[in-house]
């Protein structure tokens, strides 16, 4: 099925008799809108997308009439020269003091009338709007929202988090706002928080059945008041703050090392906040931390700390730069700061092929996968185990038979996985499945150029349940080659890491040159704006109390 909307009029659904004939048609109608439309955008098959995400905990308070310096990017950490615009535009709030329709007015003065809503989603007092430029307007689809409550009983929505997802034209964003537990000392609960909410939300495709929401897009902003504090005396803190030693704070920041030690956010990258704590402030000014909060038994102790955070994680070889990350330090109605962090993305359009049909219809086009071994976690070593592939260039879905064998797990306490050291804990088996066993997956599109910017979902199931016990994601750009390529990931689910998958693969008679990854940055650019985590560089980071342990990479994000 394809759903068109023909401008002025309503959307009308087309039935094709298989997925080639839709996507036939779709690309004839892309090249008589490259070659005819004299207001489309670009030929090209990527485009940039620049994004600006904002989260602020409004403290149950109107914010002021000039929200400019936080839109714009300015005041502390990595800001960005006054004026510019962005594409879309995804702000999250909670304790919000406006209503909605207010709310929302209030922020679409600062961008332009123009922008259109793609949609707001609420969960009480926290709030979750996105609007793009009009000329994006039909390139959304798929908008999906949900919300999660993880107050009192999981049932308040004091606590929690709402999400909006969509695609915008080829590729696939999610945006979570959420709110965790506060106080210092819940920093486990704020971990609970995290797991339930991914969990629990209903976004994405539902044929992708078992896996989250961290597996699903091609990218995945987690942002909001995460709460997480420093776990510091008071006045260390306020040494370091006077000094301006951010890096001095980052070793003793609750969420860089819960996501160190793998806790929570495995696989999310953040960038490295070098700009004052974000809360407790005395409102009405931000030259002041307001520590001390009277309570009626006792005065509670409330840290500045790096509440207000934006995390990211992405398919690997997808294309995102963070071009800044700070926050506003004139808007002083809340006793926390607004946060910001912008970044540029790169999204598919339909892909046109530059292979004459005819040269593209007489390649059978295989991806073979040749032989397979997974480590999974798991209790139940009586049963036997299959895995599920998914991909949006092939048909429906896909699934090799049970495994043939099991591997002996050798006798170490660590794994090497694609580069990275990952602690090995009791309770895994290890399934194999041989060449025989696996499925011939055949492309619809036989185009290298276009196939090395796809990825492949794999799923490992046990046959006795349906929930899936892993999940990971391939991406096909460097499998391509005469021999069996070697391939290596790392399982997760629900957020939480699960085991590990390898084997060999090979693409077999793509047509066209291949061109990697299309769009290229600076890395030692990126050095100085990202912290990926892996477990020994922030470990390294966090002991020598600097930024010099960050890691980078804006092109792959595995």
């Amino acid at each position: 099925k394809l759903g068109i909307v023909f401008e002025g009029r309503k959307r009308r659904d087309f039935q094709f008799v298989d997925t080639q004939a839709r996507e036939d048609f779709c690309q004839m109608v892309q090249m008589m809108k490259n070659q005819f439309d004299v207001h489309a955008q670009s030929n090209e098959y990527f485009e940039n997308l620049s994004i600006w995400i904002g989260t602020f905990n409004m403290g149950e308070a109107n914010p002021p009439k000039d929200l400019s310096q936080w839109i714009q990017c300015q005041g502390e950490g990595q800001t960005l020269p006054a004026g510019r615009k962005f594409d879309m535009y995804v702000v999250g709030t909670q304790e919000s003091g406006m209503a909605e329709k207010e709310w929302l007015v209030a922020f679409k003065r600062h961008i332009g009338e123009a922008y259109h809503q793609v949609g707001c989603v609420t969960l009480w007092q926290m709030r979750l709007a996105v609007f793009v430029k009009p000329e994006l307007k039909t390139k959304i689809s798929h908008v999906q929202t949900s919300s999660v409550a993880t107050g009192i009983a999981n049932a308040l929505g004091n606590k929690g988090g709402v999400g909006m997802s969509m695609f915008v034209g080829g590729t696939s964003l999610c945006f979570i706002n959420s709110h965790f537990a506060a106080g210092s000392e819940k920093s486990a609960k704020r971990n609970s928080n995290f797991f339930d909410i991914l969990s629990k939300l209903q976004l994405g495709q539902k044929r992708l059945t078992g896996f989250d929401v961290t597996n699903q897009f091609h990218h995945i902003f987690w942002f909001g008041d995460l709460n997480y504090r420093l776990n510091f005396p008071i006045d260390p803190i306020l040494k370091h703050i006077k000094a301006r030693n951010w890096a001095g704070l980052h070793k003793a920041d609750q969420l860089l090392r819960q996501r160190c030690n793998q806790s929570v956010f495995f696989g999310f990258e953040e960038g490295i906040p070098n700009f004052p704590p974000t809360y407790r402030y005395e409102r009405g000014t931000r030259e002041v931390y307001k520590w001390e909060k009277q309570k009626a038994t006792c005065v509670k102790i409330n840290v500045p700390s790096w509440c207000d955070r934006v995390l990211w994680k992405s398919f690997p070889n997808s294309f995102i730069r963070q071009t800044s990350y700070g926050c506003a330090t004139n808007i002083m109605t809340s006793d926390h700061s607004p946060v910001f962090s912008t970044f540029d993305v790169a999204v598919s359009n339909q892909y046109v092929s530059k292979v004459p049909k005819e040269v593209c219809a007489g390649h059978q086009c295989r991806i073979h996968l040749i032989s397979v071994t997974a480590r999974v976690a798991s209790q139940n070593r009586q049963t036997n185990y299959f895995l599920e592939f998914f991909g949006t260039y092939f048909e429906g879905e896909m699934r090799s038979s049970t495994n043939a064998s099991f591997q002996v797990d050798p006798p170490s306490n660590m794994i090497m996985t694609a580069g990275k050291s990952l602690r090995r804990d009791d309770g895994f088996v290890m399934p194999q499945w041989e060449y025989a066993d696996m499925p011939q997956i055949r492309p619809i599109i036989p185009d290298r150029q276009y196939l090395e910017n796809e990825h492949l979902l794999v799923s490992v199931k046990a046959i006795d349940q349906e929930e899936s016990c892993g999940e990971c994601c391939l991406s096909l750009m460097t499998l391509f080659g005469d021999d069996p390529t070697p391939f290596s990931c790392v399982l997760t689910h629900h957020g939480e890491y699960r085991g590990e998958l390898s084997g060999y693969i090979n693409i077999m008679n793509s047509v066209g040159e291949g061109r990697g990854l299309s769009i290229s940055v600076n890395e030692d650019e990126e050095v100085q704006r990202h912290m990926t985590i892996e477990p020994g560089a922030l470990s390294a980071h966090l002991a020598g109390g600097g930024a010099s342990g960050a890691g980078a990479s804006s092109s792959s994000s595995s």
